[in-house]
């Protein structure tokens, strides 16, 4: 499910709206939802790249999901 492949040294993803975080893709109510602006570490990212697994800094979680269209992605 997830594919490492050039995420897996990690990108920067950048949102332009409000964006909510998920513990998986497609799965469960939100963890949270952060402003637009924001930039996450992105570590890998599902087979069909519409989601992106993120470094989650928060404890207890270290990581997370984010849906691929709403970002702008920065790297490899």
């Amino acid at each position: 499910m997830v594919a490492g492949g050039a995420f897996s040294g990690g990108s920067a993803a950048t949102t332009a709206g409000e964006l909510a975080v998920y513990p998986c893709p497609d799965t469960g109510p939100a963890l949270f939802t952060v402003p637009g602006g924001q930039a996450f570490l992105v570590t890998g990212k599902t087979g069909d790249g519409a989601w992106l697994r993120i470094h989650n800094p928060l404890p207890g979680r270290t990581e997370a999901w984010v849906q691929a269209d709403p970002l702008t992605v920065k790297g490899s």
